[in-house]
């Protein structure tokens, strides 16, 4: 009888048992336990791939996103040509390959979706002439597609299936936008992010994404644009300027150590990417104003008020930018600071000395300085 009793007892763990971790079972067959985030396990870190070598930031990591943003014409492509032959063992513009032992084992996969073959061809030679590769030959360890002649569903199933047969440590897919019908609508682009971010875990690889601001010229384009700059883990942003391009990383699009600024210009011989060394004075002062905005939005938002007073905007915006000396903040150049923000539609008065942000973005003119901005960082 005792062992019957027994018996009985284990049955009846057994089973509360199997229902136990049936209650952890989705519907779709997903062991939820097995995404629980344990505090006791040491997991690994993402593995850095590019860095910048001043200042040791990170650029890329495996398994990761990150978004190349511009106007268009800042040369966004030309700044991908230079992180390809960074991560492949050619230092350019001050990036190299976190362990340039790895540079021989790295593998590159570039999508193109706005050139078309003679133009998509050119940038590709770009790439083998710095690397020093002969084009006679196609190299396995930088694959480049020219998708635009493809239908949007085209474009993804060309890139899904050569990411499984290449398995490539970096991949850029250089015009993310013409691969969702609407970049504005949110399950389409959610579709596009399950997809990239499947494809970055499932192969280690990390994806490098182009795409163009809004007309304002400084924000990333619709849902798509948001979704990016949120799940990636650095925001690289381009700008054209008379001679040379800007690549700064934005306040709220770096997830670790924000790299310096730099600029290149292109080589007059053979249009490839190289430091410049002349006055970047313009530059900076949008820098300087693009930061003052990042302050001014987040002091609106803190504040949970739709209006500020001039005096209460600049408190406001003082405090969001205390503990960032770069712009070095004082009352007088801050009044020039807001001038200049309704200059361009970012703000509006709403009264004397009350003013709120504009909200319809489509009103927010490009950023542009006129010849006494140099006052701006007096």
């Amino acid at each position: 009888m005792e062992s019957l009793k027994n018996l009985r007892e284990d049955i009846i763990k057994e089973a509360e048992k199997m229902e136990a971790e049936m209650e952890l079972i989705t519907p779709s067959g997903l062991n939820t336990e097995d995404y629980r985030v344990d505090p006791s396990v040491d997991y690994e870190r993402p593995e850095c791939i590019l860095v910048q070598e001043e200042t040791g930031a990170p650029i890329m990591t495996k398994g990761g996103l990150s978004l190349v943003l511009g106007p268009p014409k800042s040369r966004k492509t030309s700044l991908c040509v230079a992180l390809t032959a960074s991560l492949l063992g050619k230092p350019m513009l001050g990036l190299r390959c976190a362990d340039e032992a790895d540079a021989d084992n790295m593998r590159i996969v570039f999508f193109d979706t706005e050139q078309g073959k003679g133009y998509a061809q050119l940038t590709c030679r770009k790439m083998y002439k710095l690397l020093d590769w002969d084009t006679a030959e196609k190299h396995d360890r930088l694959v480049y597609y020219d998708l635009r002649p493809l239908t949007k569903e085209e474009r993804l199933e060309v890139v899904v299936k050569a990411i499984e047969r290449f398995k490539p440590t970096v991949i850029f897919i250089d015009g993310i936008v013409d691969m969702c019908k609407d970049y504005n609508e949110q399950s389409g682009c959610g579709e596009i992010m399950d997809q990239l971010l499947k494809l970055s875990g499932t192969y280690q690889s990390h994806i490098c994404s182009c795409l163009h601001t809004n007309k304002d010229g400084r924000t990333e384009r619709g849902v798509l644009g948001a979704m990016l700059k949120q799940k990636g883990e650095n925001t690289l942003f381009i700008r054209g300027y008379k001679g040379y391009s800007w690549v700064e990383p934005l306040d709220d699009g770096c997830r670790q150590k924000p790299f310096s600024p730099f600029a290149f210009t292109l080589s007059e011989d053979s249009a490839l990417p190289i430091p410049w060394t002349g006055d970047t004075t313009e530059a900076q002062q949008e820098t300087s104003l693009r930061k003052i905005m990042h302050y001014t939005e987040a002091a609106f938002s803190n504040s949970g008020r739709a209006e500020l007073s001039n005096k209460e905007l600049q408190t406001a915006i003082m405090e969001e930018a205390k503990d960032n000396s770069e712009v070095g903040l004082s009352r007088n150049n801050l009044f020039r600071y807001i001038a200049k923000m309704v200059d361009i539609n970012f703000l509006r008065k709403v009264s004397r000395g009350v003013y709120a942000l504009t909200t319809d973005e489509t009103l927010q003119q490009e950023l542009t300085f006129d010849d006494n901005s140099e006052e701006l960082l007096s």
